[in-house]
């Protein structure tokens, strides 16, 4: 997570995220295979942080639950908590969901 933070593709991110890892989602393109390093790469560069809150792990599923922190006057800002949702197979991501929360009613 701190080589992501830093923009680098740490060799353990690429263990973990194969090249065909698939984003899904509001982050992705319909249609189009997505890695999910760009878009985390993209946020970062915008000044986006994240900040790992909580895991949940089982042998075919991990989620990570995310405080974020957007920087100051941000157009279009993330919301304050996400979680990522990891279909792993043989121990690597196959699929990554960001989950967003709904807006307040």
């Amino acid at each position: 997570m701190q080589g992501a933070a830093r923009g680098d593709l740490p060799r353990e991110t690429g263990e973990l995220w194969p090249a065909e890892t698939e984003l899904l989602g509001a982050l992705s393109r319909t249609g189009e295979r997505t890695h999910p390093f760009p878009a985390m790469r993209q946020n970062r560069e915008s000044g986006v942080r994240q900040h790992l809150r909580h895991v949940v792990a089982g042998r075919d599923i991990t989620i990570w639950e995310m405080d974020v922190s957007n920087p100051v006057g941000a157009v279009s800002p993330c919301p304050p908590t996400l979680a990522w949702l990891m279909f792993r197979r043989d121990r690597r991501v196959q699929r990554l969901r960001v989950v967003f929360p709904e807006p307040p009613r």
